[in-house]
């Protein structure tokens, strides 16, 4: 009996305890996710883009998830200026390696990001598709 408690406890401890692979602890990932992230780096198949045209729409933009399941994005242009806004709400599932976020604009397309860490300040993510990975680093301005 005590080895059967033993074995559930170091199990229990065990699988609390695990990691994202490049870093944070699934178990705190509630607690982290929510508050206002900044884009810091953006890669299209392996090619970083930080001082690309293509980045110009990242470089000021933030996305902010709140506690629960709302998200919201802000999409700037170099000088600052909304270009646009979007809502929608996310879902953070499969053991909180999967991130799945639904825009209000588009209700049948689920996004889906594969988190690769989770910290209380840094968050980063893949979207896979079938011709591209898109990685994505945000930093967390506000909790």
């Amino acid at each position: 009996m005590r080895n059967a408690l033993l074995f559930g406890v170091m199990f229990l401890l065990f699988i609390s305890c695990e990691k994202f692979e490049d870093g944070g602890y699934h178990y705190a990932s509630h607690q982290n996710l929510p508050g206002v992230w900044t884009f810091q780096q953006v890669e299209v198949g392996g090619i970083q883009l930080s001082d690309s045209a293509f980045y110009a729409r990242y470089r000021n933009s933030w996305v902010e998830f709140e506690k629960g399941s709302m998200v919201h994005f802000c999409w700037k242009d170099v000088d600052g200026q909304i270009l646009e806004e979007e809502e929608g709400t996310y879902v953070l599932n499969y053991n909180k390696r999967k991130l799945s976020i639904v825009f209000d604009v588009y209700p049948l397309v689920e996004d889906v990001y594969i988190v690769k860490r989770l910290t209380k300040n840094e968050l980063w993510m893949d979207k896979v598709s079938e011709d591209e990975t898109v990685a994505i680093q945000l930093t967390k301005t506000k909790k």
